[in-house]
């Protein structure tokens, strides 16, 4: 055989198995899902918690998704982003997860049913062609699973998509959802006023409601975690023993407690009447009616009048500190390099020998603390002398494992109000009865579960952004054993905080602006003209 066939044939034999590589390769791919992730956060990639949840379904999940195809490019890229993810949830579904993408443009029946799904027909602004257009189209999914549905009205964008989906699986999946109750007495905030916002996106994933303490009515059994937000009156002590108890069944309670009323319009600040700390001083903390001024710290936009214009000046306001002092032992702290409190009160932890009390974040080493008559005004002149305590400020504390009842070693009639025992027996109160008290009264727990923050205003509208709602809503989840979802919510949130460096790091990075790049240059026309010479 000669060789000009032989090499012939080999050629041959090598495509044929380059061609047979491929396709099993391509099979491969099919049955099993390679990617590299490069982010810090694996943004693209699905987590291990949204393969939890998508193994354990037990039914078929229905996705549809309804696309139009004149989709601008960088909505497209959505589209695209959201088959990817599609396709992952897929193929840890055991086959459960199927999903479509459906084109309504030119089916009339099926947009009106649109309509009655909530899957609007959209305008908007995209890039076709290197040109701006104005189109009119659909960007919505639909999830179905056994009788239930959940809807994605419109995808404008992949930002937590992951989160959203995997969110929105649990709820379809799961049978009794969690109830978070945010505390209504003594002045507390109310969600449906200050806390809109909050409120909408929890009711994604849990049942929200609002607990009145009534004589004498116990709080619910189907509570399962507890809000105290911003008391600005005096808990009576029916209410205080009601939240002992909660705790002391192992319950969780988060406290947001603001010692000193703010008003953000007047820029003014007052001590808070409440008396919350009559209860926390025995779980060994004490929110303190002082604010934290730091050096580190958000800015803010403020619009002044000069003349007959408003004038919008953007400030750094010391009274709004961030806190990358962060404790991220704990899950729910973990993924997060930056929080930010507005007009935040510090906490005194009173026993620090006691193992259970554990500090969440604190102040920089160069803050302060701002104390009665409080002076807030963002215009005041502050100076870096005030700022040099070397101290760092607790603004929230962690209580768990083995505590003691606040109302421990207490006589229980103090709880008997003389007054409803004057009135006629009605139906939605039970007539005090100490012993019977006295046998459903837990003096400890060996499982609580309590966070302290010294701030509400996070929390209420319109202050509340996603970095600080998705903080929230970790607390809820470790508070509930449900951590899951903490990994997920967590991508692609952080703050990347410049690192703070000496001033002498800094006059060597100046000086090396300043007179490195002068130098290279004339290394290299060193260099050339050397072998310039040496070449002639």
């Amino acid at each position: 055989m000669d060789k000009k066939r032989f090499g012939a044939i080999n050629s041959v034999i090598s495509l044929i198995i380059v061609i047979a590589l491929l396709i099993v390769v391509n099979i491969l791919s099919n049955k099993y899902h390679f990617k590299t992730d490069l982010t810090d956060n694996k943004i693209y990639s699905l987590s291990n918690a949204s393969k939890d949840i998508i193994k354990k379904i037990d039914d078929n999940l229905i996705v549809k998704c309804f696309f139009s195809s004149n989709l601008p490019e960088n909505y497209n890229i959505n589209k695209k982003y959201l088959k990817d993810l599609l396709y992952e949830y897929k193929s840890y579904s055991n086959g459960k997860l199927k999903y479509q993408f459906i084109n309504p443009d030119q089916d009339p029946e099926l947009q009106q049913k649109l309509i009655s799904l909530g899957v609007p027909k959209v305008q908007i602004t995209g890039i076709s062609s290197d040109k701006f257009e104005v189109k009119n189209i659909y960007m919505g999914v639909v999830f179905y699973y056994k009788d239930k549905k959940e809807v994605i009205p419109v995808l404008k964008t992949t930002k937590n998509l992951e989160y959203n989906i995997s969110k929105i699986i649990k709820k379809l999946t799961t049978k009794n959802l969690p109830v978070v109750g945010f505390l209504s007495s003594a002045g507390t905030a109310v969600p449906e006023v200050e806390m809109r916002k909050l409120q909408k996106d929890l009711k994604d994933y849990l049942d929200v409601e609002t607990i009145h303490l009534v004589k004498y009515l116990d709080i619910q059994d189907a509570v399962d975690i507890l809000v105290v937000a911003n008391p600005r009156m005096k808990l009576n002590e029916w209410a205080k023993y009601q939240i002992d108890q909660f705790i002391m069944k192992g319950k969780p309670v988060i406290f947001l407690i603001d010692t000193v009323n703010s008003n953000f319009t007047l820029m003014s600040a007052t001590k808070n009447p409440t008396n919350i700390n009559d209860l926390l001083k025995k779980y060994g903390v004490k929110v303190a009616d002082t604010l934290i001024a730091d050096l580190k710290n958000q800015k803010i936009a403020l619009e002044r009048r000069v003349g007959n214009f408003m004038i919008q000046n953007t400030i750094n306001y010391p009274f709004y500190p961030v806190f990358t002092n962060i404790n991220k032992k704990y899950p729910f702290l973990s993924d997060f390099d930056a929080l930010y409190f507005p007009l935040v009160n510090n906490i005194e932890i009173l026993n620090k020998k006691n193992k259970n009390l554990d500090w969440l974040f604190k102040s920089s080493p160069k803050s302060r603390l701002e104390s009665s008559p409080y002076n807030i005004d963002p215009y005041q002149q502050f100076t870096l002398s005030q700022f040099n305590s070397g101290k760092e400020y607790i603004a929230g504390v962690l209580i768990k494992g083995k505590l003691e009842s606040a109302f421990k070693n207490i006589d229980l009639s103090i709880l008997k109000d003389k007054d409803i025992e004057k009135k006629e027996k009605k139906e939605k109160y039970e007539i005090f009865n100490l012993e019977n008290l006295k046998k459903k009264f837990k003096s400890e727990t060996n499982n609580a579960r309590v966070i302290v923050i010294g701030d509400s205003d996070f929390i209420k509208d319109p202050l509340i952004d996603k970095t600080m709602e998705s903080f929230f809503m970790n607390l809820l989840d470790w508070s509930l054993d449900n951590t899951g979802l903490i990994n997920i919510r967590s991508k692609g949130i952080k703050l990347r905080v410049l690192k703070d460096v000496d001033d002498s790091t800094k006059l060597i990075v100046k000086i090396l602006n300043i007179f490195l790049m002068p130098l290279l240059l004339i290394l290299i026309g060193i260099l050339i003209r050397s072998k310039m010479r040496k070449s002639e």
